[in-house]
């Protein structure tokens, strides 16, 4: 739900800026671009400012919890982690050595290729205009026309999502979505026709805005305990995998139009790369899950009833 407000704000900045493009543009003698800026940046500071006071942190720090919220937050975390303590304190767990732990974890540098290929396709977001514009149509028209592939990629990350809990599986709910993608940006690359590139691009964004918010959710998943460890995954990762904007903008330059050959094949190579990566770590994976299962039955056997992770299993 979090990544869906995302693709939301795609869908709608489009409606809102193609009402400014036609209402607002000179008014006041500045230019509609400059209203957009104004408009939707204003809004999203004071809505951060208030957030700043709603935002939780840990189940066991939240101050406007319950006792009985709280206590019920903390049991479920446990139950995940199969009876292991979540979030205490930053004197008990802190950051900084889950940090290192993070830099140790080779599983993690595998998640890093994953969502970093993912991701990497994302700098289409800041051209996504550009892409569309190509098919001949005027400001408005364009604007219009981007909102519709970003309410469908909403609509597709929350169901894919929902199901991926619902089933505990990862794997395919990250593959599927980044395959669709790679499909639409050679689509989009290689077609000719107005409506094949309008069909790519409406596959693409689903594809990789999915593919990405699931690489994040399987990070949360693998590098689970302890808590200091998996906030510095989700932080580290998904900073690392924002260098792609560093590179992304070169990638779309005017005389690229309409095809732009260069930048759909570098997005279908990571989109590729990550699932490769994908691939890699479901045996990784399985092969760890093989091993908790072995260290249980020899604890069994050794007559050792409280095991703590006891039940633990990564999701693949």
């Amino acid at each position: 739900m979090f990544y869906c407000g995302s693709m939301l704000s795609g869908a709608f900045s489009g409606l809102i800026a193609a009402g400014i493009n036609n209402g607002l543009d000179g008014a006041r003698g500045l230019r509609a671009w400059r209203w957009v800026f104004i408009i939707e940046g204003s809004i999203t500071v004071a809505i951060a400012i208030v957030c700043i006071f709603i935002l939780p942190d840990f189940p066991a720090t939240t101050p406007w919890l319950t006792d009985q919220e709280r206590q019920l937050a903390m049991y479920r975390l446990q139950r995940d982690a199969a009876g292991e303590e979540d979030w205490v304190s930053s004197s008990s767990q802190p950051l900084l050595d889950g940090f290192k732990m993070l830099m140790k974890d080779p599983k993690n540098w595998i998640l890093v290729v994953i969502v970093y290929g993912a991701a990497s396709s994302i700098a289409i977001n800041a051209f996504f205009p550009t892409v569309v514009k190509s098919f001949g149509r005027n400001n408005t028209e364009t604007l219009l026309l981007t909102s519709p592939p970003y309410l469908f990629a909403c609509i597709v990350c929350a169901l894919v999502s929902w199901n991926a809990d619902r089933t505990n599986e990862r794997y395919w709910h990250t593959v599927g979505p980044l395959a669709a993608s790679l499909i639409g940006f050679v689509v989009a690359c290689a077609a000719e026709g107005i409506g094949p590139r309008y069909f790519g691009a409406i596959i693409m964004l689903p594809g990789i805005y999915t593919g990405f918010n699931m690489s994040m959710v399987w990070t949360a998943n693998t590098i689970y305990r302890p808590a200091a460890k998996r906030a510095a995954a989700v932080a580290f990762n998904n900073a690392f995998s924002t260098l792609c904007s560093i590179y992304g903008s070169y990638l779309y330059p005017s005389n690229a139009s309409p095809r732009f050959v260069l930048a759909f094949s570098v997005n279908a190579g990571m989109a590729l790369m990550a699932i490769l990566a994908s691939t890699l770590l479901r045996f990784v994976l399985k092969r760890e899950n093989k091993k908790l299962e072995q260290q249980e039955r020899e604890a069994e056997n050794a007559g050792q009833g409280a095991v703590v992770g006891k039940g633990f299993r990564y999701l693949v």
